[in-house]
């Protein structure tokens, strides 16, 4: 199942409290992803640079 179909639902059923809690945590998320990669991207340039 899609994001955009998840979202467009919960549009539909105008539940927009729980689609606010549904975008923070997808935010959260999208946060935690972006930060673990760039950790593996340090990690990474700095084992090719030893």
């Amino acid at each position: 199942m899609s994001r955009e179909f998840v979202i467009l639902t919960i549009i539909g059923s105008k539940n927009y409290a729980f689609l606010n809690d549904y975008l923070l945590q997808l935010s959260r998320v999208q946060r935690h992803w972006t930060r673990l990669s760039l950790l593996c991207r340090l990690t990474f340039s700095q084992n090719l640079w030893k």
